[in-house]
């Protein structure tokens, strides 16, 4: 047993979101803990760090989940799919960024949100909502705390990295050749996404922006019952890393500019000022941000107007999509430590 008295795996160490999760252990209460690093065997043997420390990426064995308090698989669907039973069965409490535990009978949480779901001394599944239901279930559950809310509309660009190292490379790849004039890999996305925004998956594309929709509706919904109907569009961007997101809040009544800022400012939101010249939350500002970078504005687009009242804002959101999957699902098991069992039978 670690210093810290917690054994912690993380199942897909070398995928970018398991490098998200190591780097947000070794910044949260589990710095110092006992943290095995499990992967693919093609991943065997690579070098990660974990807080101050480096070790070794170990292949899953049969006895890989033997005495572990915490189980984190932030690697592919599949790898999910086929291995996070062996970890529950052997009495860890398994947490899933990789959406393959969406649709059982595990708890869903919202970490960031003010009366998360709580889990109990029985939980051992917990999947960690998309980041994109995280993102807008808590915009809505503060636009609601100051008034009624009509609708939610967010037009959502997805960037290469939710499919990971993968997905990464083929946009990379594809850029590269379309400048060379040479045919282009489609392995990941079945058609052309450099230059170009897709706004549906095809044929046999490894991923399905139509299911990822019905996914975030899903947990959206299971994030409160006081939370505005959403309107959503999931959009394949050429952009390598970090969600940017459209939002239209329409309120049942005028508001000043300046209460729905105060009503949406808090934790985990960081409003981008005004200034000279504008600035604007973008990928490349939240790339490695913890925070969730926001714009509002009226409908007429005035950000300077405070006390202007209208039943229309927009929101600009940019967010680092695999660092808020990392860092809330390190905040759900912190939440959950209490439940572990401590120290040994005698």
């Amino acid at each position: 047993m670690s210093a810290h008295g917690f054994r912690v795996a993380i199942v897909g160490a070398a995928t970018l979101r398991g490098k998200e999760v190591a780097d947000a252990l070794g910044e949260s209460v589990f710095a110092g803990s006992e943290i095995a690093l499990l992967d693919e065997v093609s991943a065997i043997g690579q070098l990660e760090s974990v807080g101050d420390e480096v070790s070794f990426v170990k292949a899953v064995e049969p006895d890989s989940f033997d005495r572990q308090d915490f189980v984190f698989f932030a690697g592919a669907r599949e790898q999910t799919e086929k291995l996070w039973r062996d970890a529950q069965s052997a009495g860890a409490t398994v947490i899933d960024l990789s959406q393959a535990l969406d649709g059982e009978n595990v708890i869903t949480m919202f970490p960031w949100q003010e009366q998360p779901a709580q889990a109990r001394l029985d939980t051992s599944g917990v999947l960690i909502a998309h980041p994109v239901a995280q993102i807008l279930a808590l915009l809505a559950e503060r636009t609601a705390a100051l008034a009624a809310v009509e609708f939610l509309s967010a037009n959502v660009l997805e960037p290469a990295s939710q499919q990971d190292r993968a997905g990464m490379d083929e946009l990379h790849q594809q850029t590269v050749k379309l400048l060379s004039f040479q045919p282009l890999p489609t392995e990941i996305y079945n058609a052309q996404l450099a230059f170009n925004i897709m706004t549906g998956s095809t044929g046999e594309a490894r991923f399905d922006l139509q299911a990822a929709e019905e996914m975030v509706l899903r947990q959206y919904a299971i994030g409160g019952d006081l939370l505005a109907p959403l309107l959503l569009q999931i959009a394949q961007a050429p952009v390598f890393h970090a969600y940017v997101i459209a939002v239209h809040i329409r309120m049942a009544q005028q508001q000043t500019l300046a209460a729905m800022q105060a009503a949406i400012e808090g934790p985990h939101l960081e409003f981008v000022p005004d200034a000279d010249p504008p600035e604007w939350p973008s990928n490349l500002s939240a790339s490695g941000q913890s925070e969730i970078l926001i714009k509002l504005r009226s409908a007429d687009g005035r950000s300077d107007r405070p006390h202007s009242t209208s039943r229309d804002f927009r929101l600009w959101i940019a967010a680092d999509n695999l660092r808020i999957s990392a860092i809330t699902a390190v905040e759900a098991a912190a939440r959950m430590r209490h439940l572990r069992p401590r120290g040994e039978v005698q």
